[in-house]
């Protein structure tokens, strides 16, 4: 049985001091743990985030001549022509870049689907936030965790790279409370895709993620909307195996 522990959320999660271990002890990790180093030579890394903004504003106006929607006099044009001039002054190729743009996002996806080796198969200890999946009987019985509160969102949710989301399933839901729900998880985890789509704005969104964990013990933490602290409550629920991955809808 899981043992489930609702405390109140603090603003960071602070790694868990250090212990005695054992060999099977589970290992406390970052996220950054579960991303291998890109290995891949990215061009526009080097670039700042204006440089990227005006380059991607010159692409669009080039195509928008192209397709006839707006003039070679007019206001966007001539702005683009100068914005070109400052980053072709700055030593920017930029028909070389744009030339890059498919290779360079076919090896991003890659790199993000791609698992670290070292950390598979183990018992670890990660804390996250949690992106409720599916509920039954008002209780969430899947849920991704993943680093950032941004991808929590319930109205325009940030999916974040397959290698930075842990699919999780229980038998036995939790209750949510708040809303933005964060998890500390001991577990093993495993290299396994899965997709699930959650609701958004847009209609919907896919959340992929590159990992799943069977959990031993997990601590949720929230808030109650005062800022108060909830009460501690105890849960317990039986963990269930893994779902099959679910094909991801083509793009």
């Amino acid at each position: 049985m899981t043992k489930y522990i609702l405390l109140a959320f603090a603003v960071a999660i602070v790694p868990l001091g250090t212990r005695s271990s054992s060999a099977d002890d589970p290992q406390p990790i970052k996220w950054s743990d579960l991303a291998p180093k890109n290995t891949f030579p990215d061009p526009f890394k080097k670039l700042s985030q204006d440089q990227l903004a005006d380059l991607s504003f010159v692409v669009r106006i080039r195509h928008l001549l192209a397709a006839e929607k707006v003039t070679a006099d007019g206001p966007e044009v001539k702005e683009a022509a100068k914005i070109e001039q400052s980053l072709i002054k700055a030593g920017i190729d930029i028909g070389w870049l744009v030339a890059q743009r498919r290779r360079v996002g076919q090896m991003r996806e890659i790199q993000a689907k791609a698992v670290q080796q070292n950390v598979v198969g183990k018992r670890v200890e990660l804390a996250g936030y949690v992106i409720p999946l599916k509920k039954a009987n008002n209780l969430v019985t899947e849920f991704m965790l993943v680093p950032s509160v941004v991808s929590c969102s319930s109205s325009n949710p940030t999916p974040p790279p397959p290698n930075q989301a842990i699919f999780v399933q229980l038998e036995d839901g939790f209750a949510r409370l708040g809303r933005v729900t964060a998890a500390r998880i001991i577990g093993r985890i495993e290299a396994k895709e899965i997709a699930r789509t959650i609701p958004s704005v847009r209609g919907s969104t896919v959340v992929t993620s590159a990992y799943v964990i069977t959990p031993e013990n997990i601590t949720f933490y929230s808030t109650t909307k005062d800022g108060q602290t909830t009460p501690l409550e105890k849960q317990s629920a039986t963990v269930r195996s893994s779902a099959s991955p679910t094909p991801i809808p083509a793009q």
